[in-house]
């Protein structure tokens, strides 16, 4: 596993982000590619019709070069922790034997499940290590605050269920 700089919306292989159960790609990275691939959206909000599963991961070919997967870590929206972690390894083994059949390269953001997931990277990085170990880790030079604070401290802070104003928020 690697770690790189750059925007993760760059990239060229399999792009990984969370998603929930509610056909609502509202925020945060998950907006970015609605934005910049609306046939991902629309795939996403397709496949939620059909009562999708939590620990699903469906695939959208945006190009000839770029395929997004749509993590379904998270079943609802709302504040605190909404990632699901027990459904991770299963999503991460079912990226890495993916990417591998069509021999593409993994990318997933710095601090998946953590922004407004809620999730802990402190948990989320070793079980990308474990179960995705190919995959590129890609971060802002701007790291988003949240993604290095624990629960308890971003509560303190009143930084439960929200974002950062920072400039140039892709991931």
């Amino acid at each position: 596993m690697k770690q790189i700089i750059g925007n993760l919306l760059d990239q060229k292989g399999v792009i990984c982000h969370q998603v929930n159960m509610r056909r609502i790609m509202g925020a945060g990275l998950a907006l970015q590619i609605r934005n910049k691939w609306p046939e991902a959206y629309e795939e996403y909000r397709n496949y939620c019709l059909k009562k999708p599963e939590l620990g699903h991961v469906i695939y959208s070919i945006v190009s000839r070069d770029v395929i997004v997967a749509h993590l379904f870590g998270q079943s609802d929206i709302g504040t605190g922790i909404m990632t699901n972690y027990d459904v991770y390894p299963a999503m991460l083994e079912s990226v890495d034997r993916y990417a591998s059949s069509i021999n593409e390269r993994i990318y997933i953001p710095y601090g998946i499940g953590c922004g407004i997931g809620g999730g802990n990277w402190k948990i989320m990085l070793p079980m990308i290590e474990e179960y995705c170990p190919e995959a590129t880790i890609v971060k802002l030079d701007t790291i988003p605050i949240q993604c290095e604070l624990s629960e308890v401290e971003r509560s303190n802070r009143g930084w439960i269920g929200q974002t950062l104003n920072t400039p140039n928020r892709n991931l």
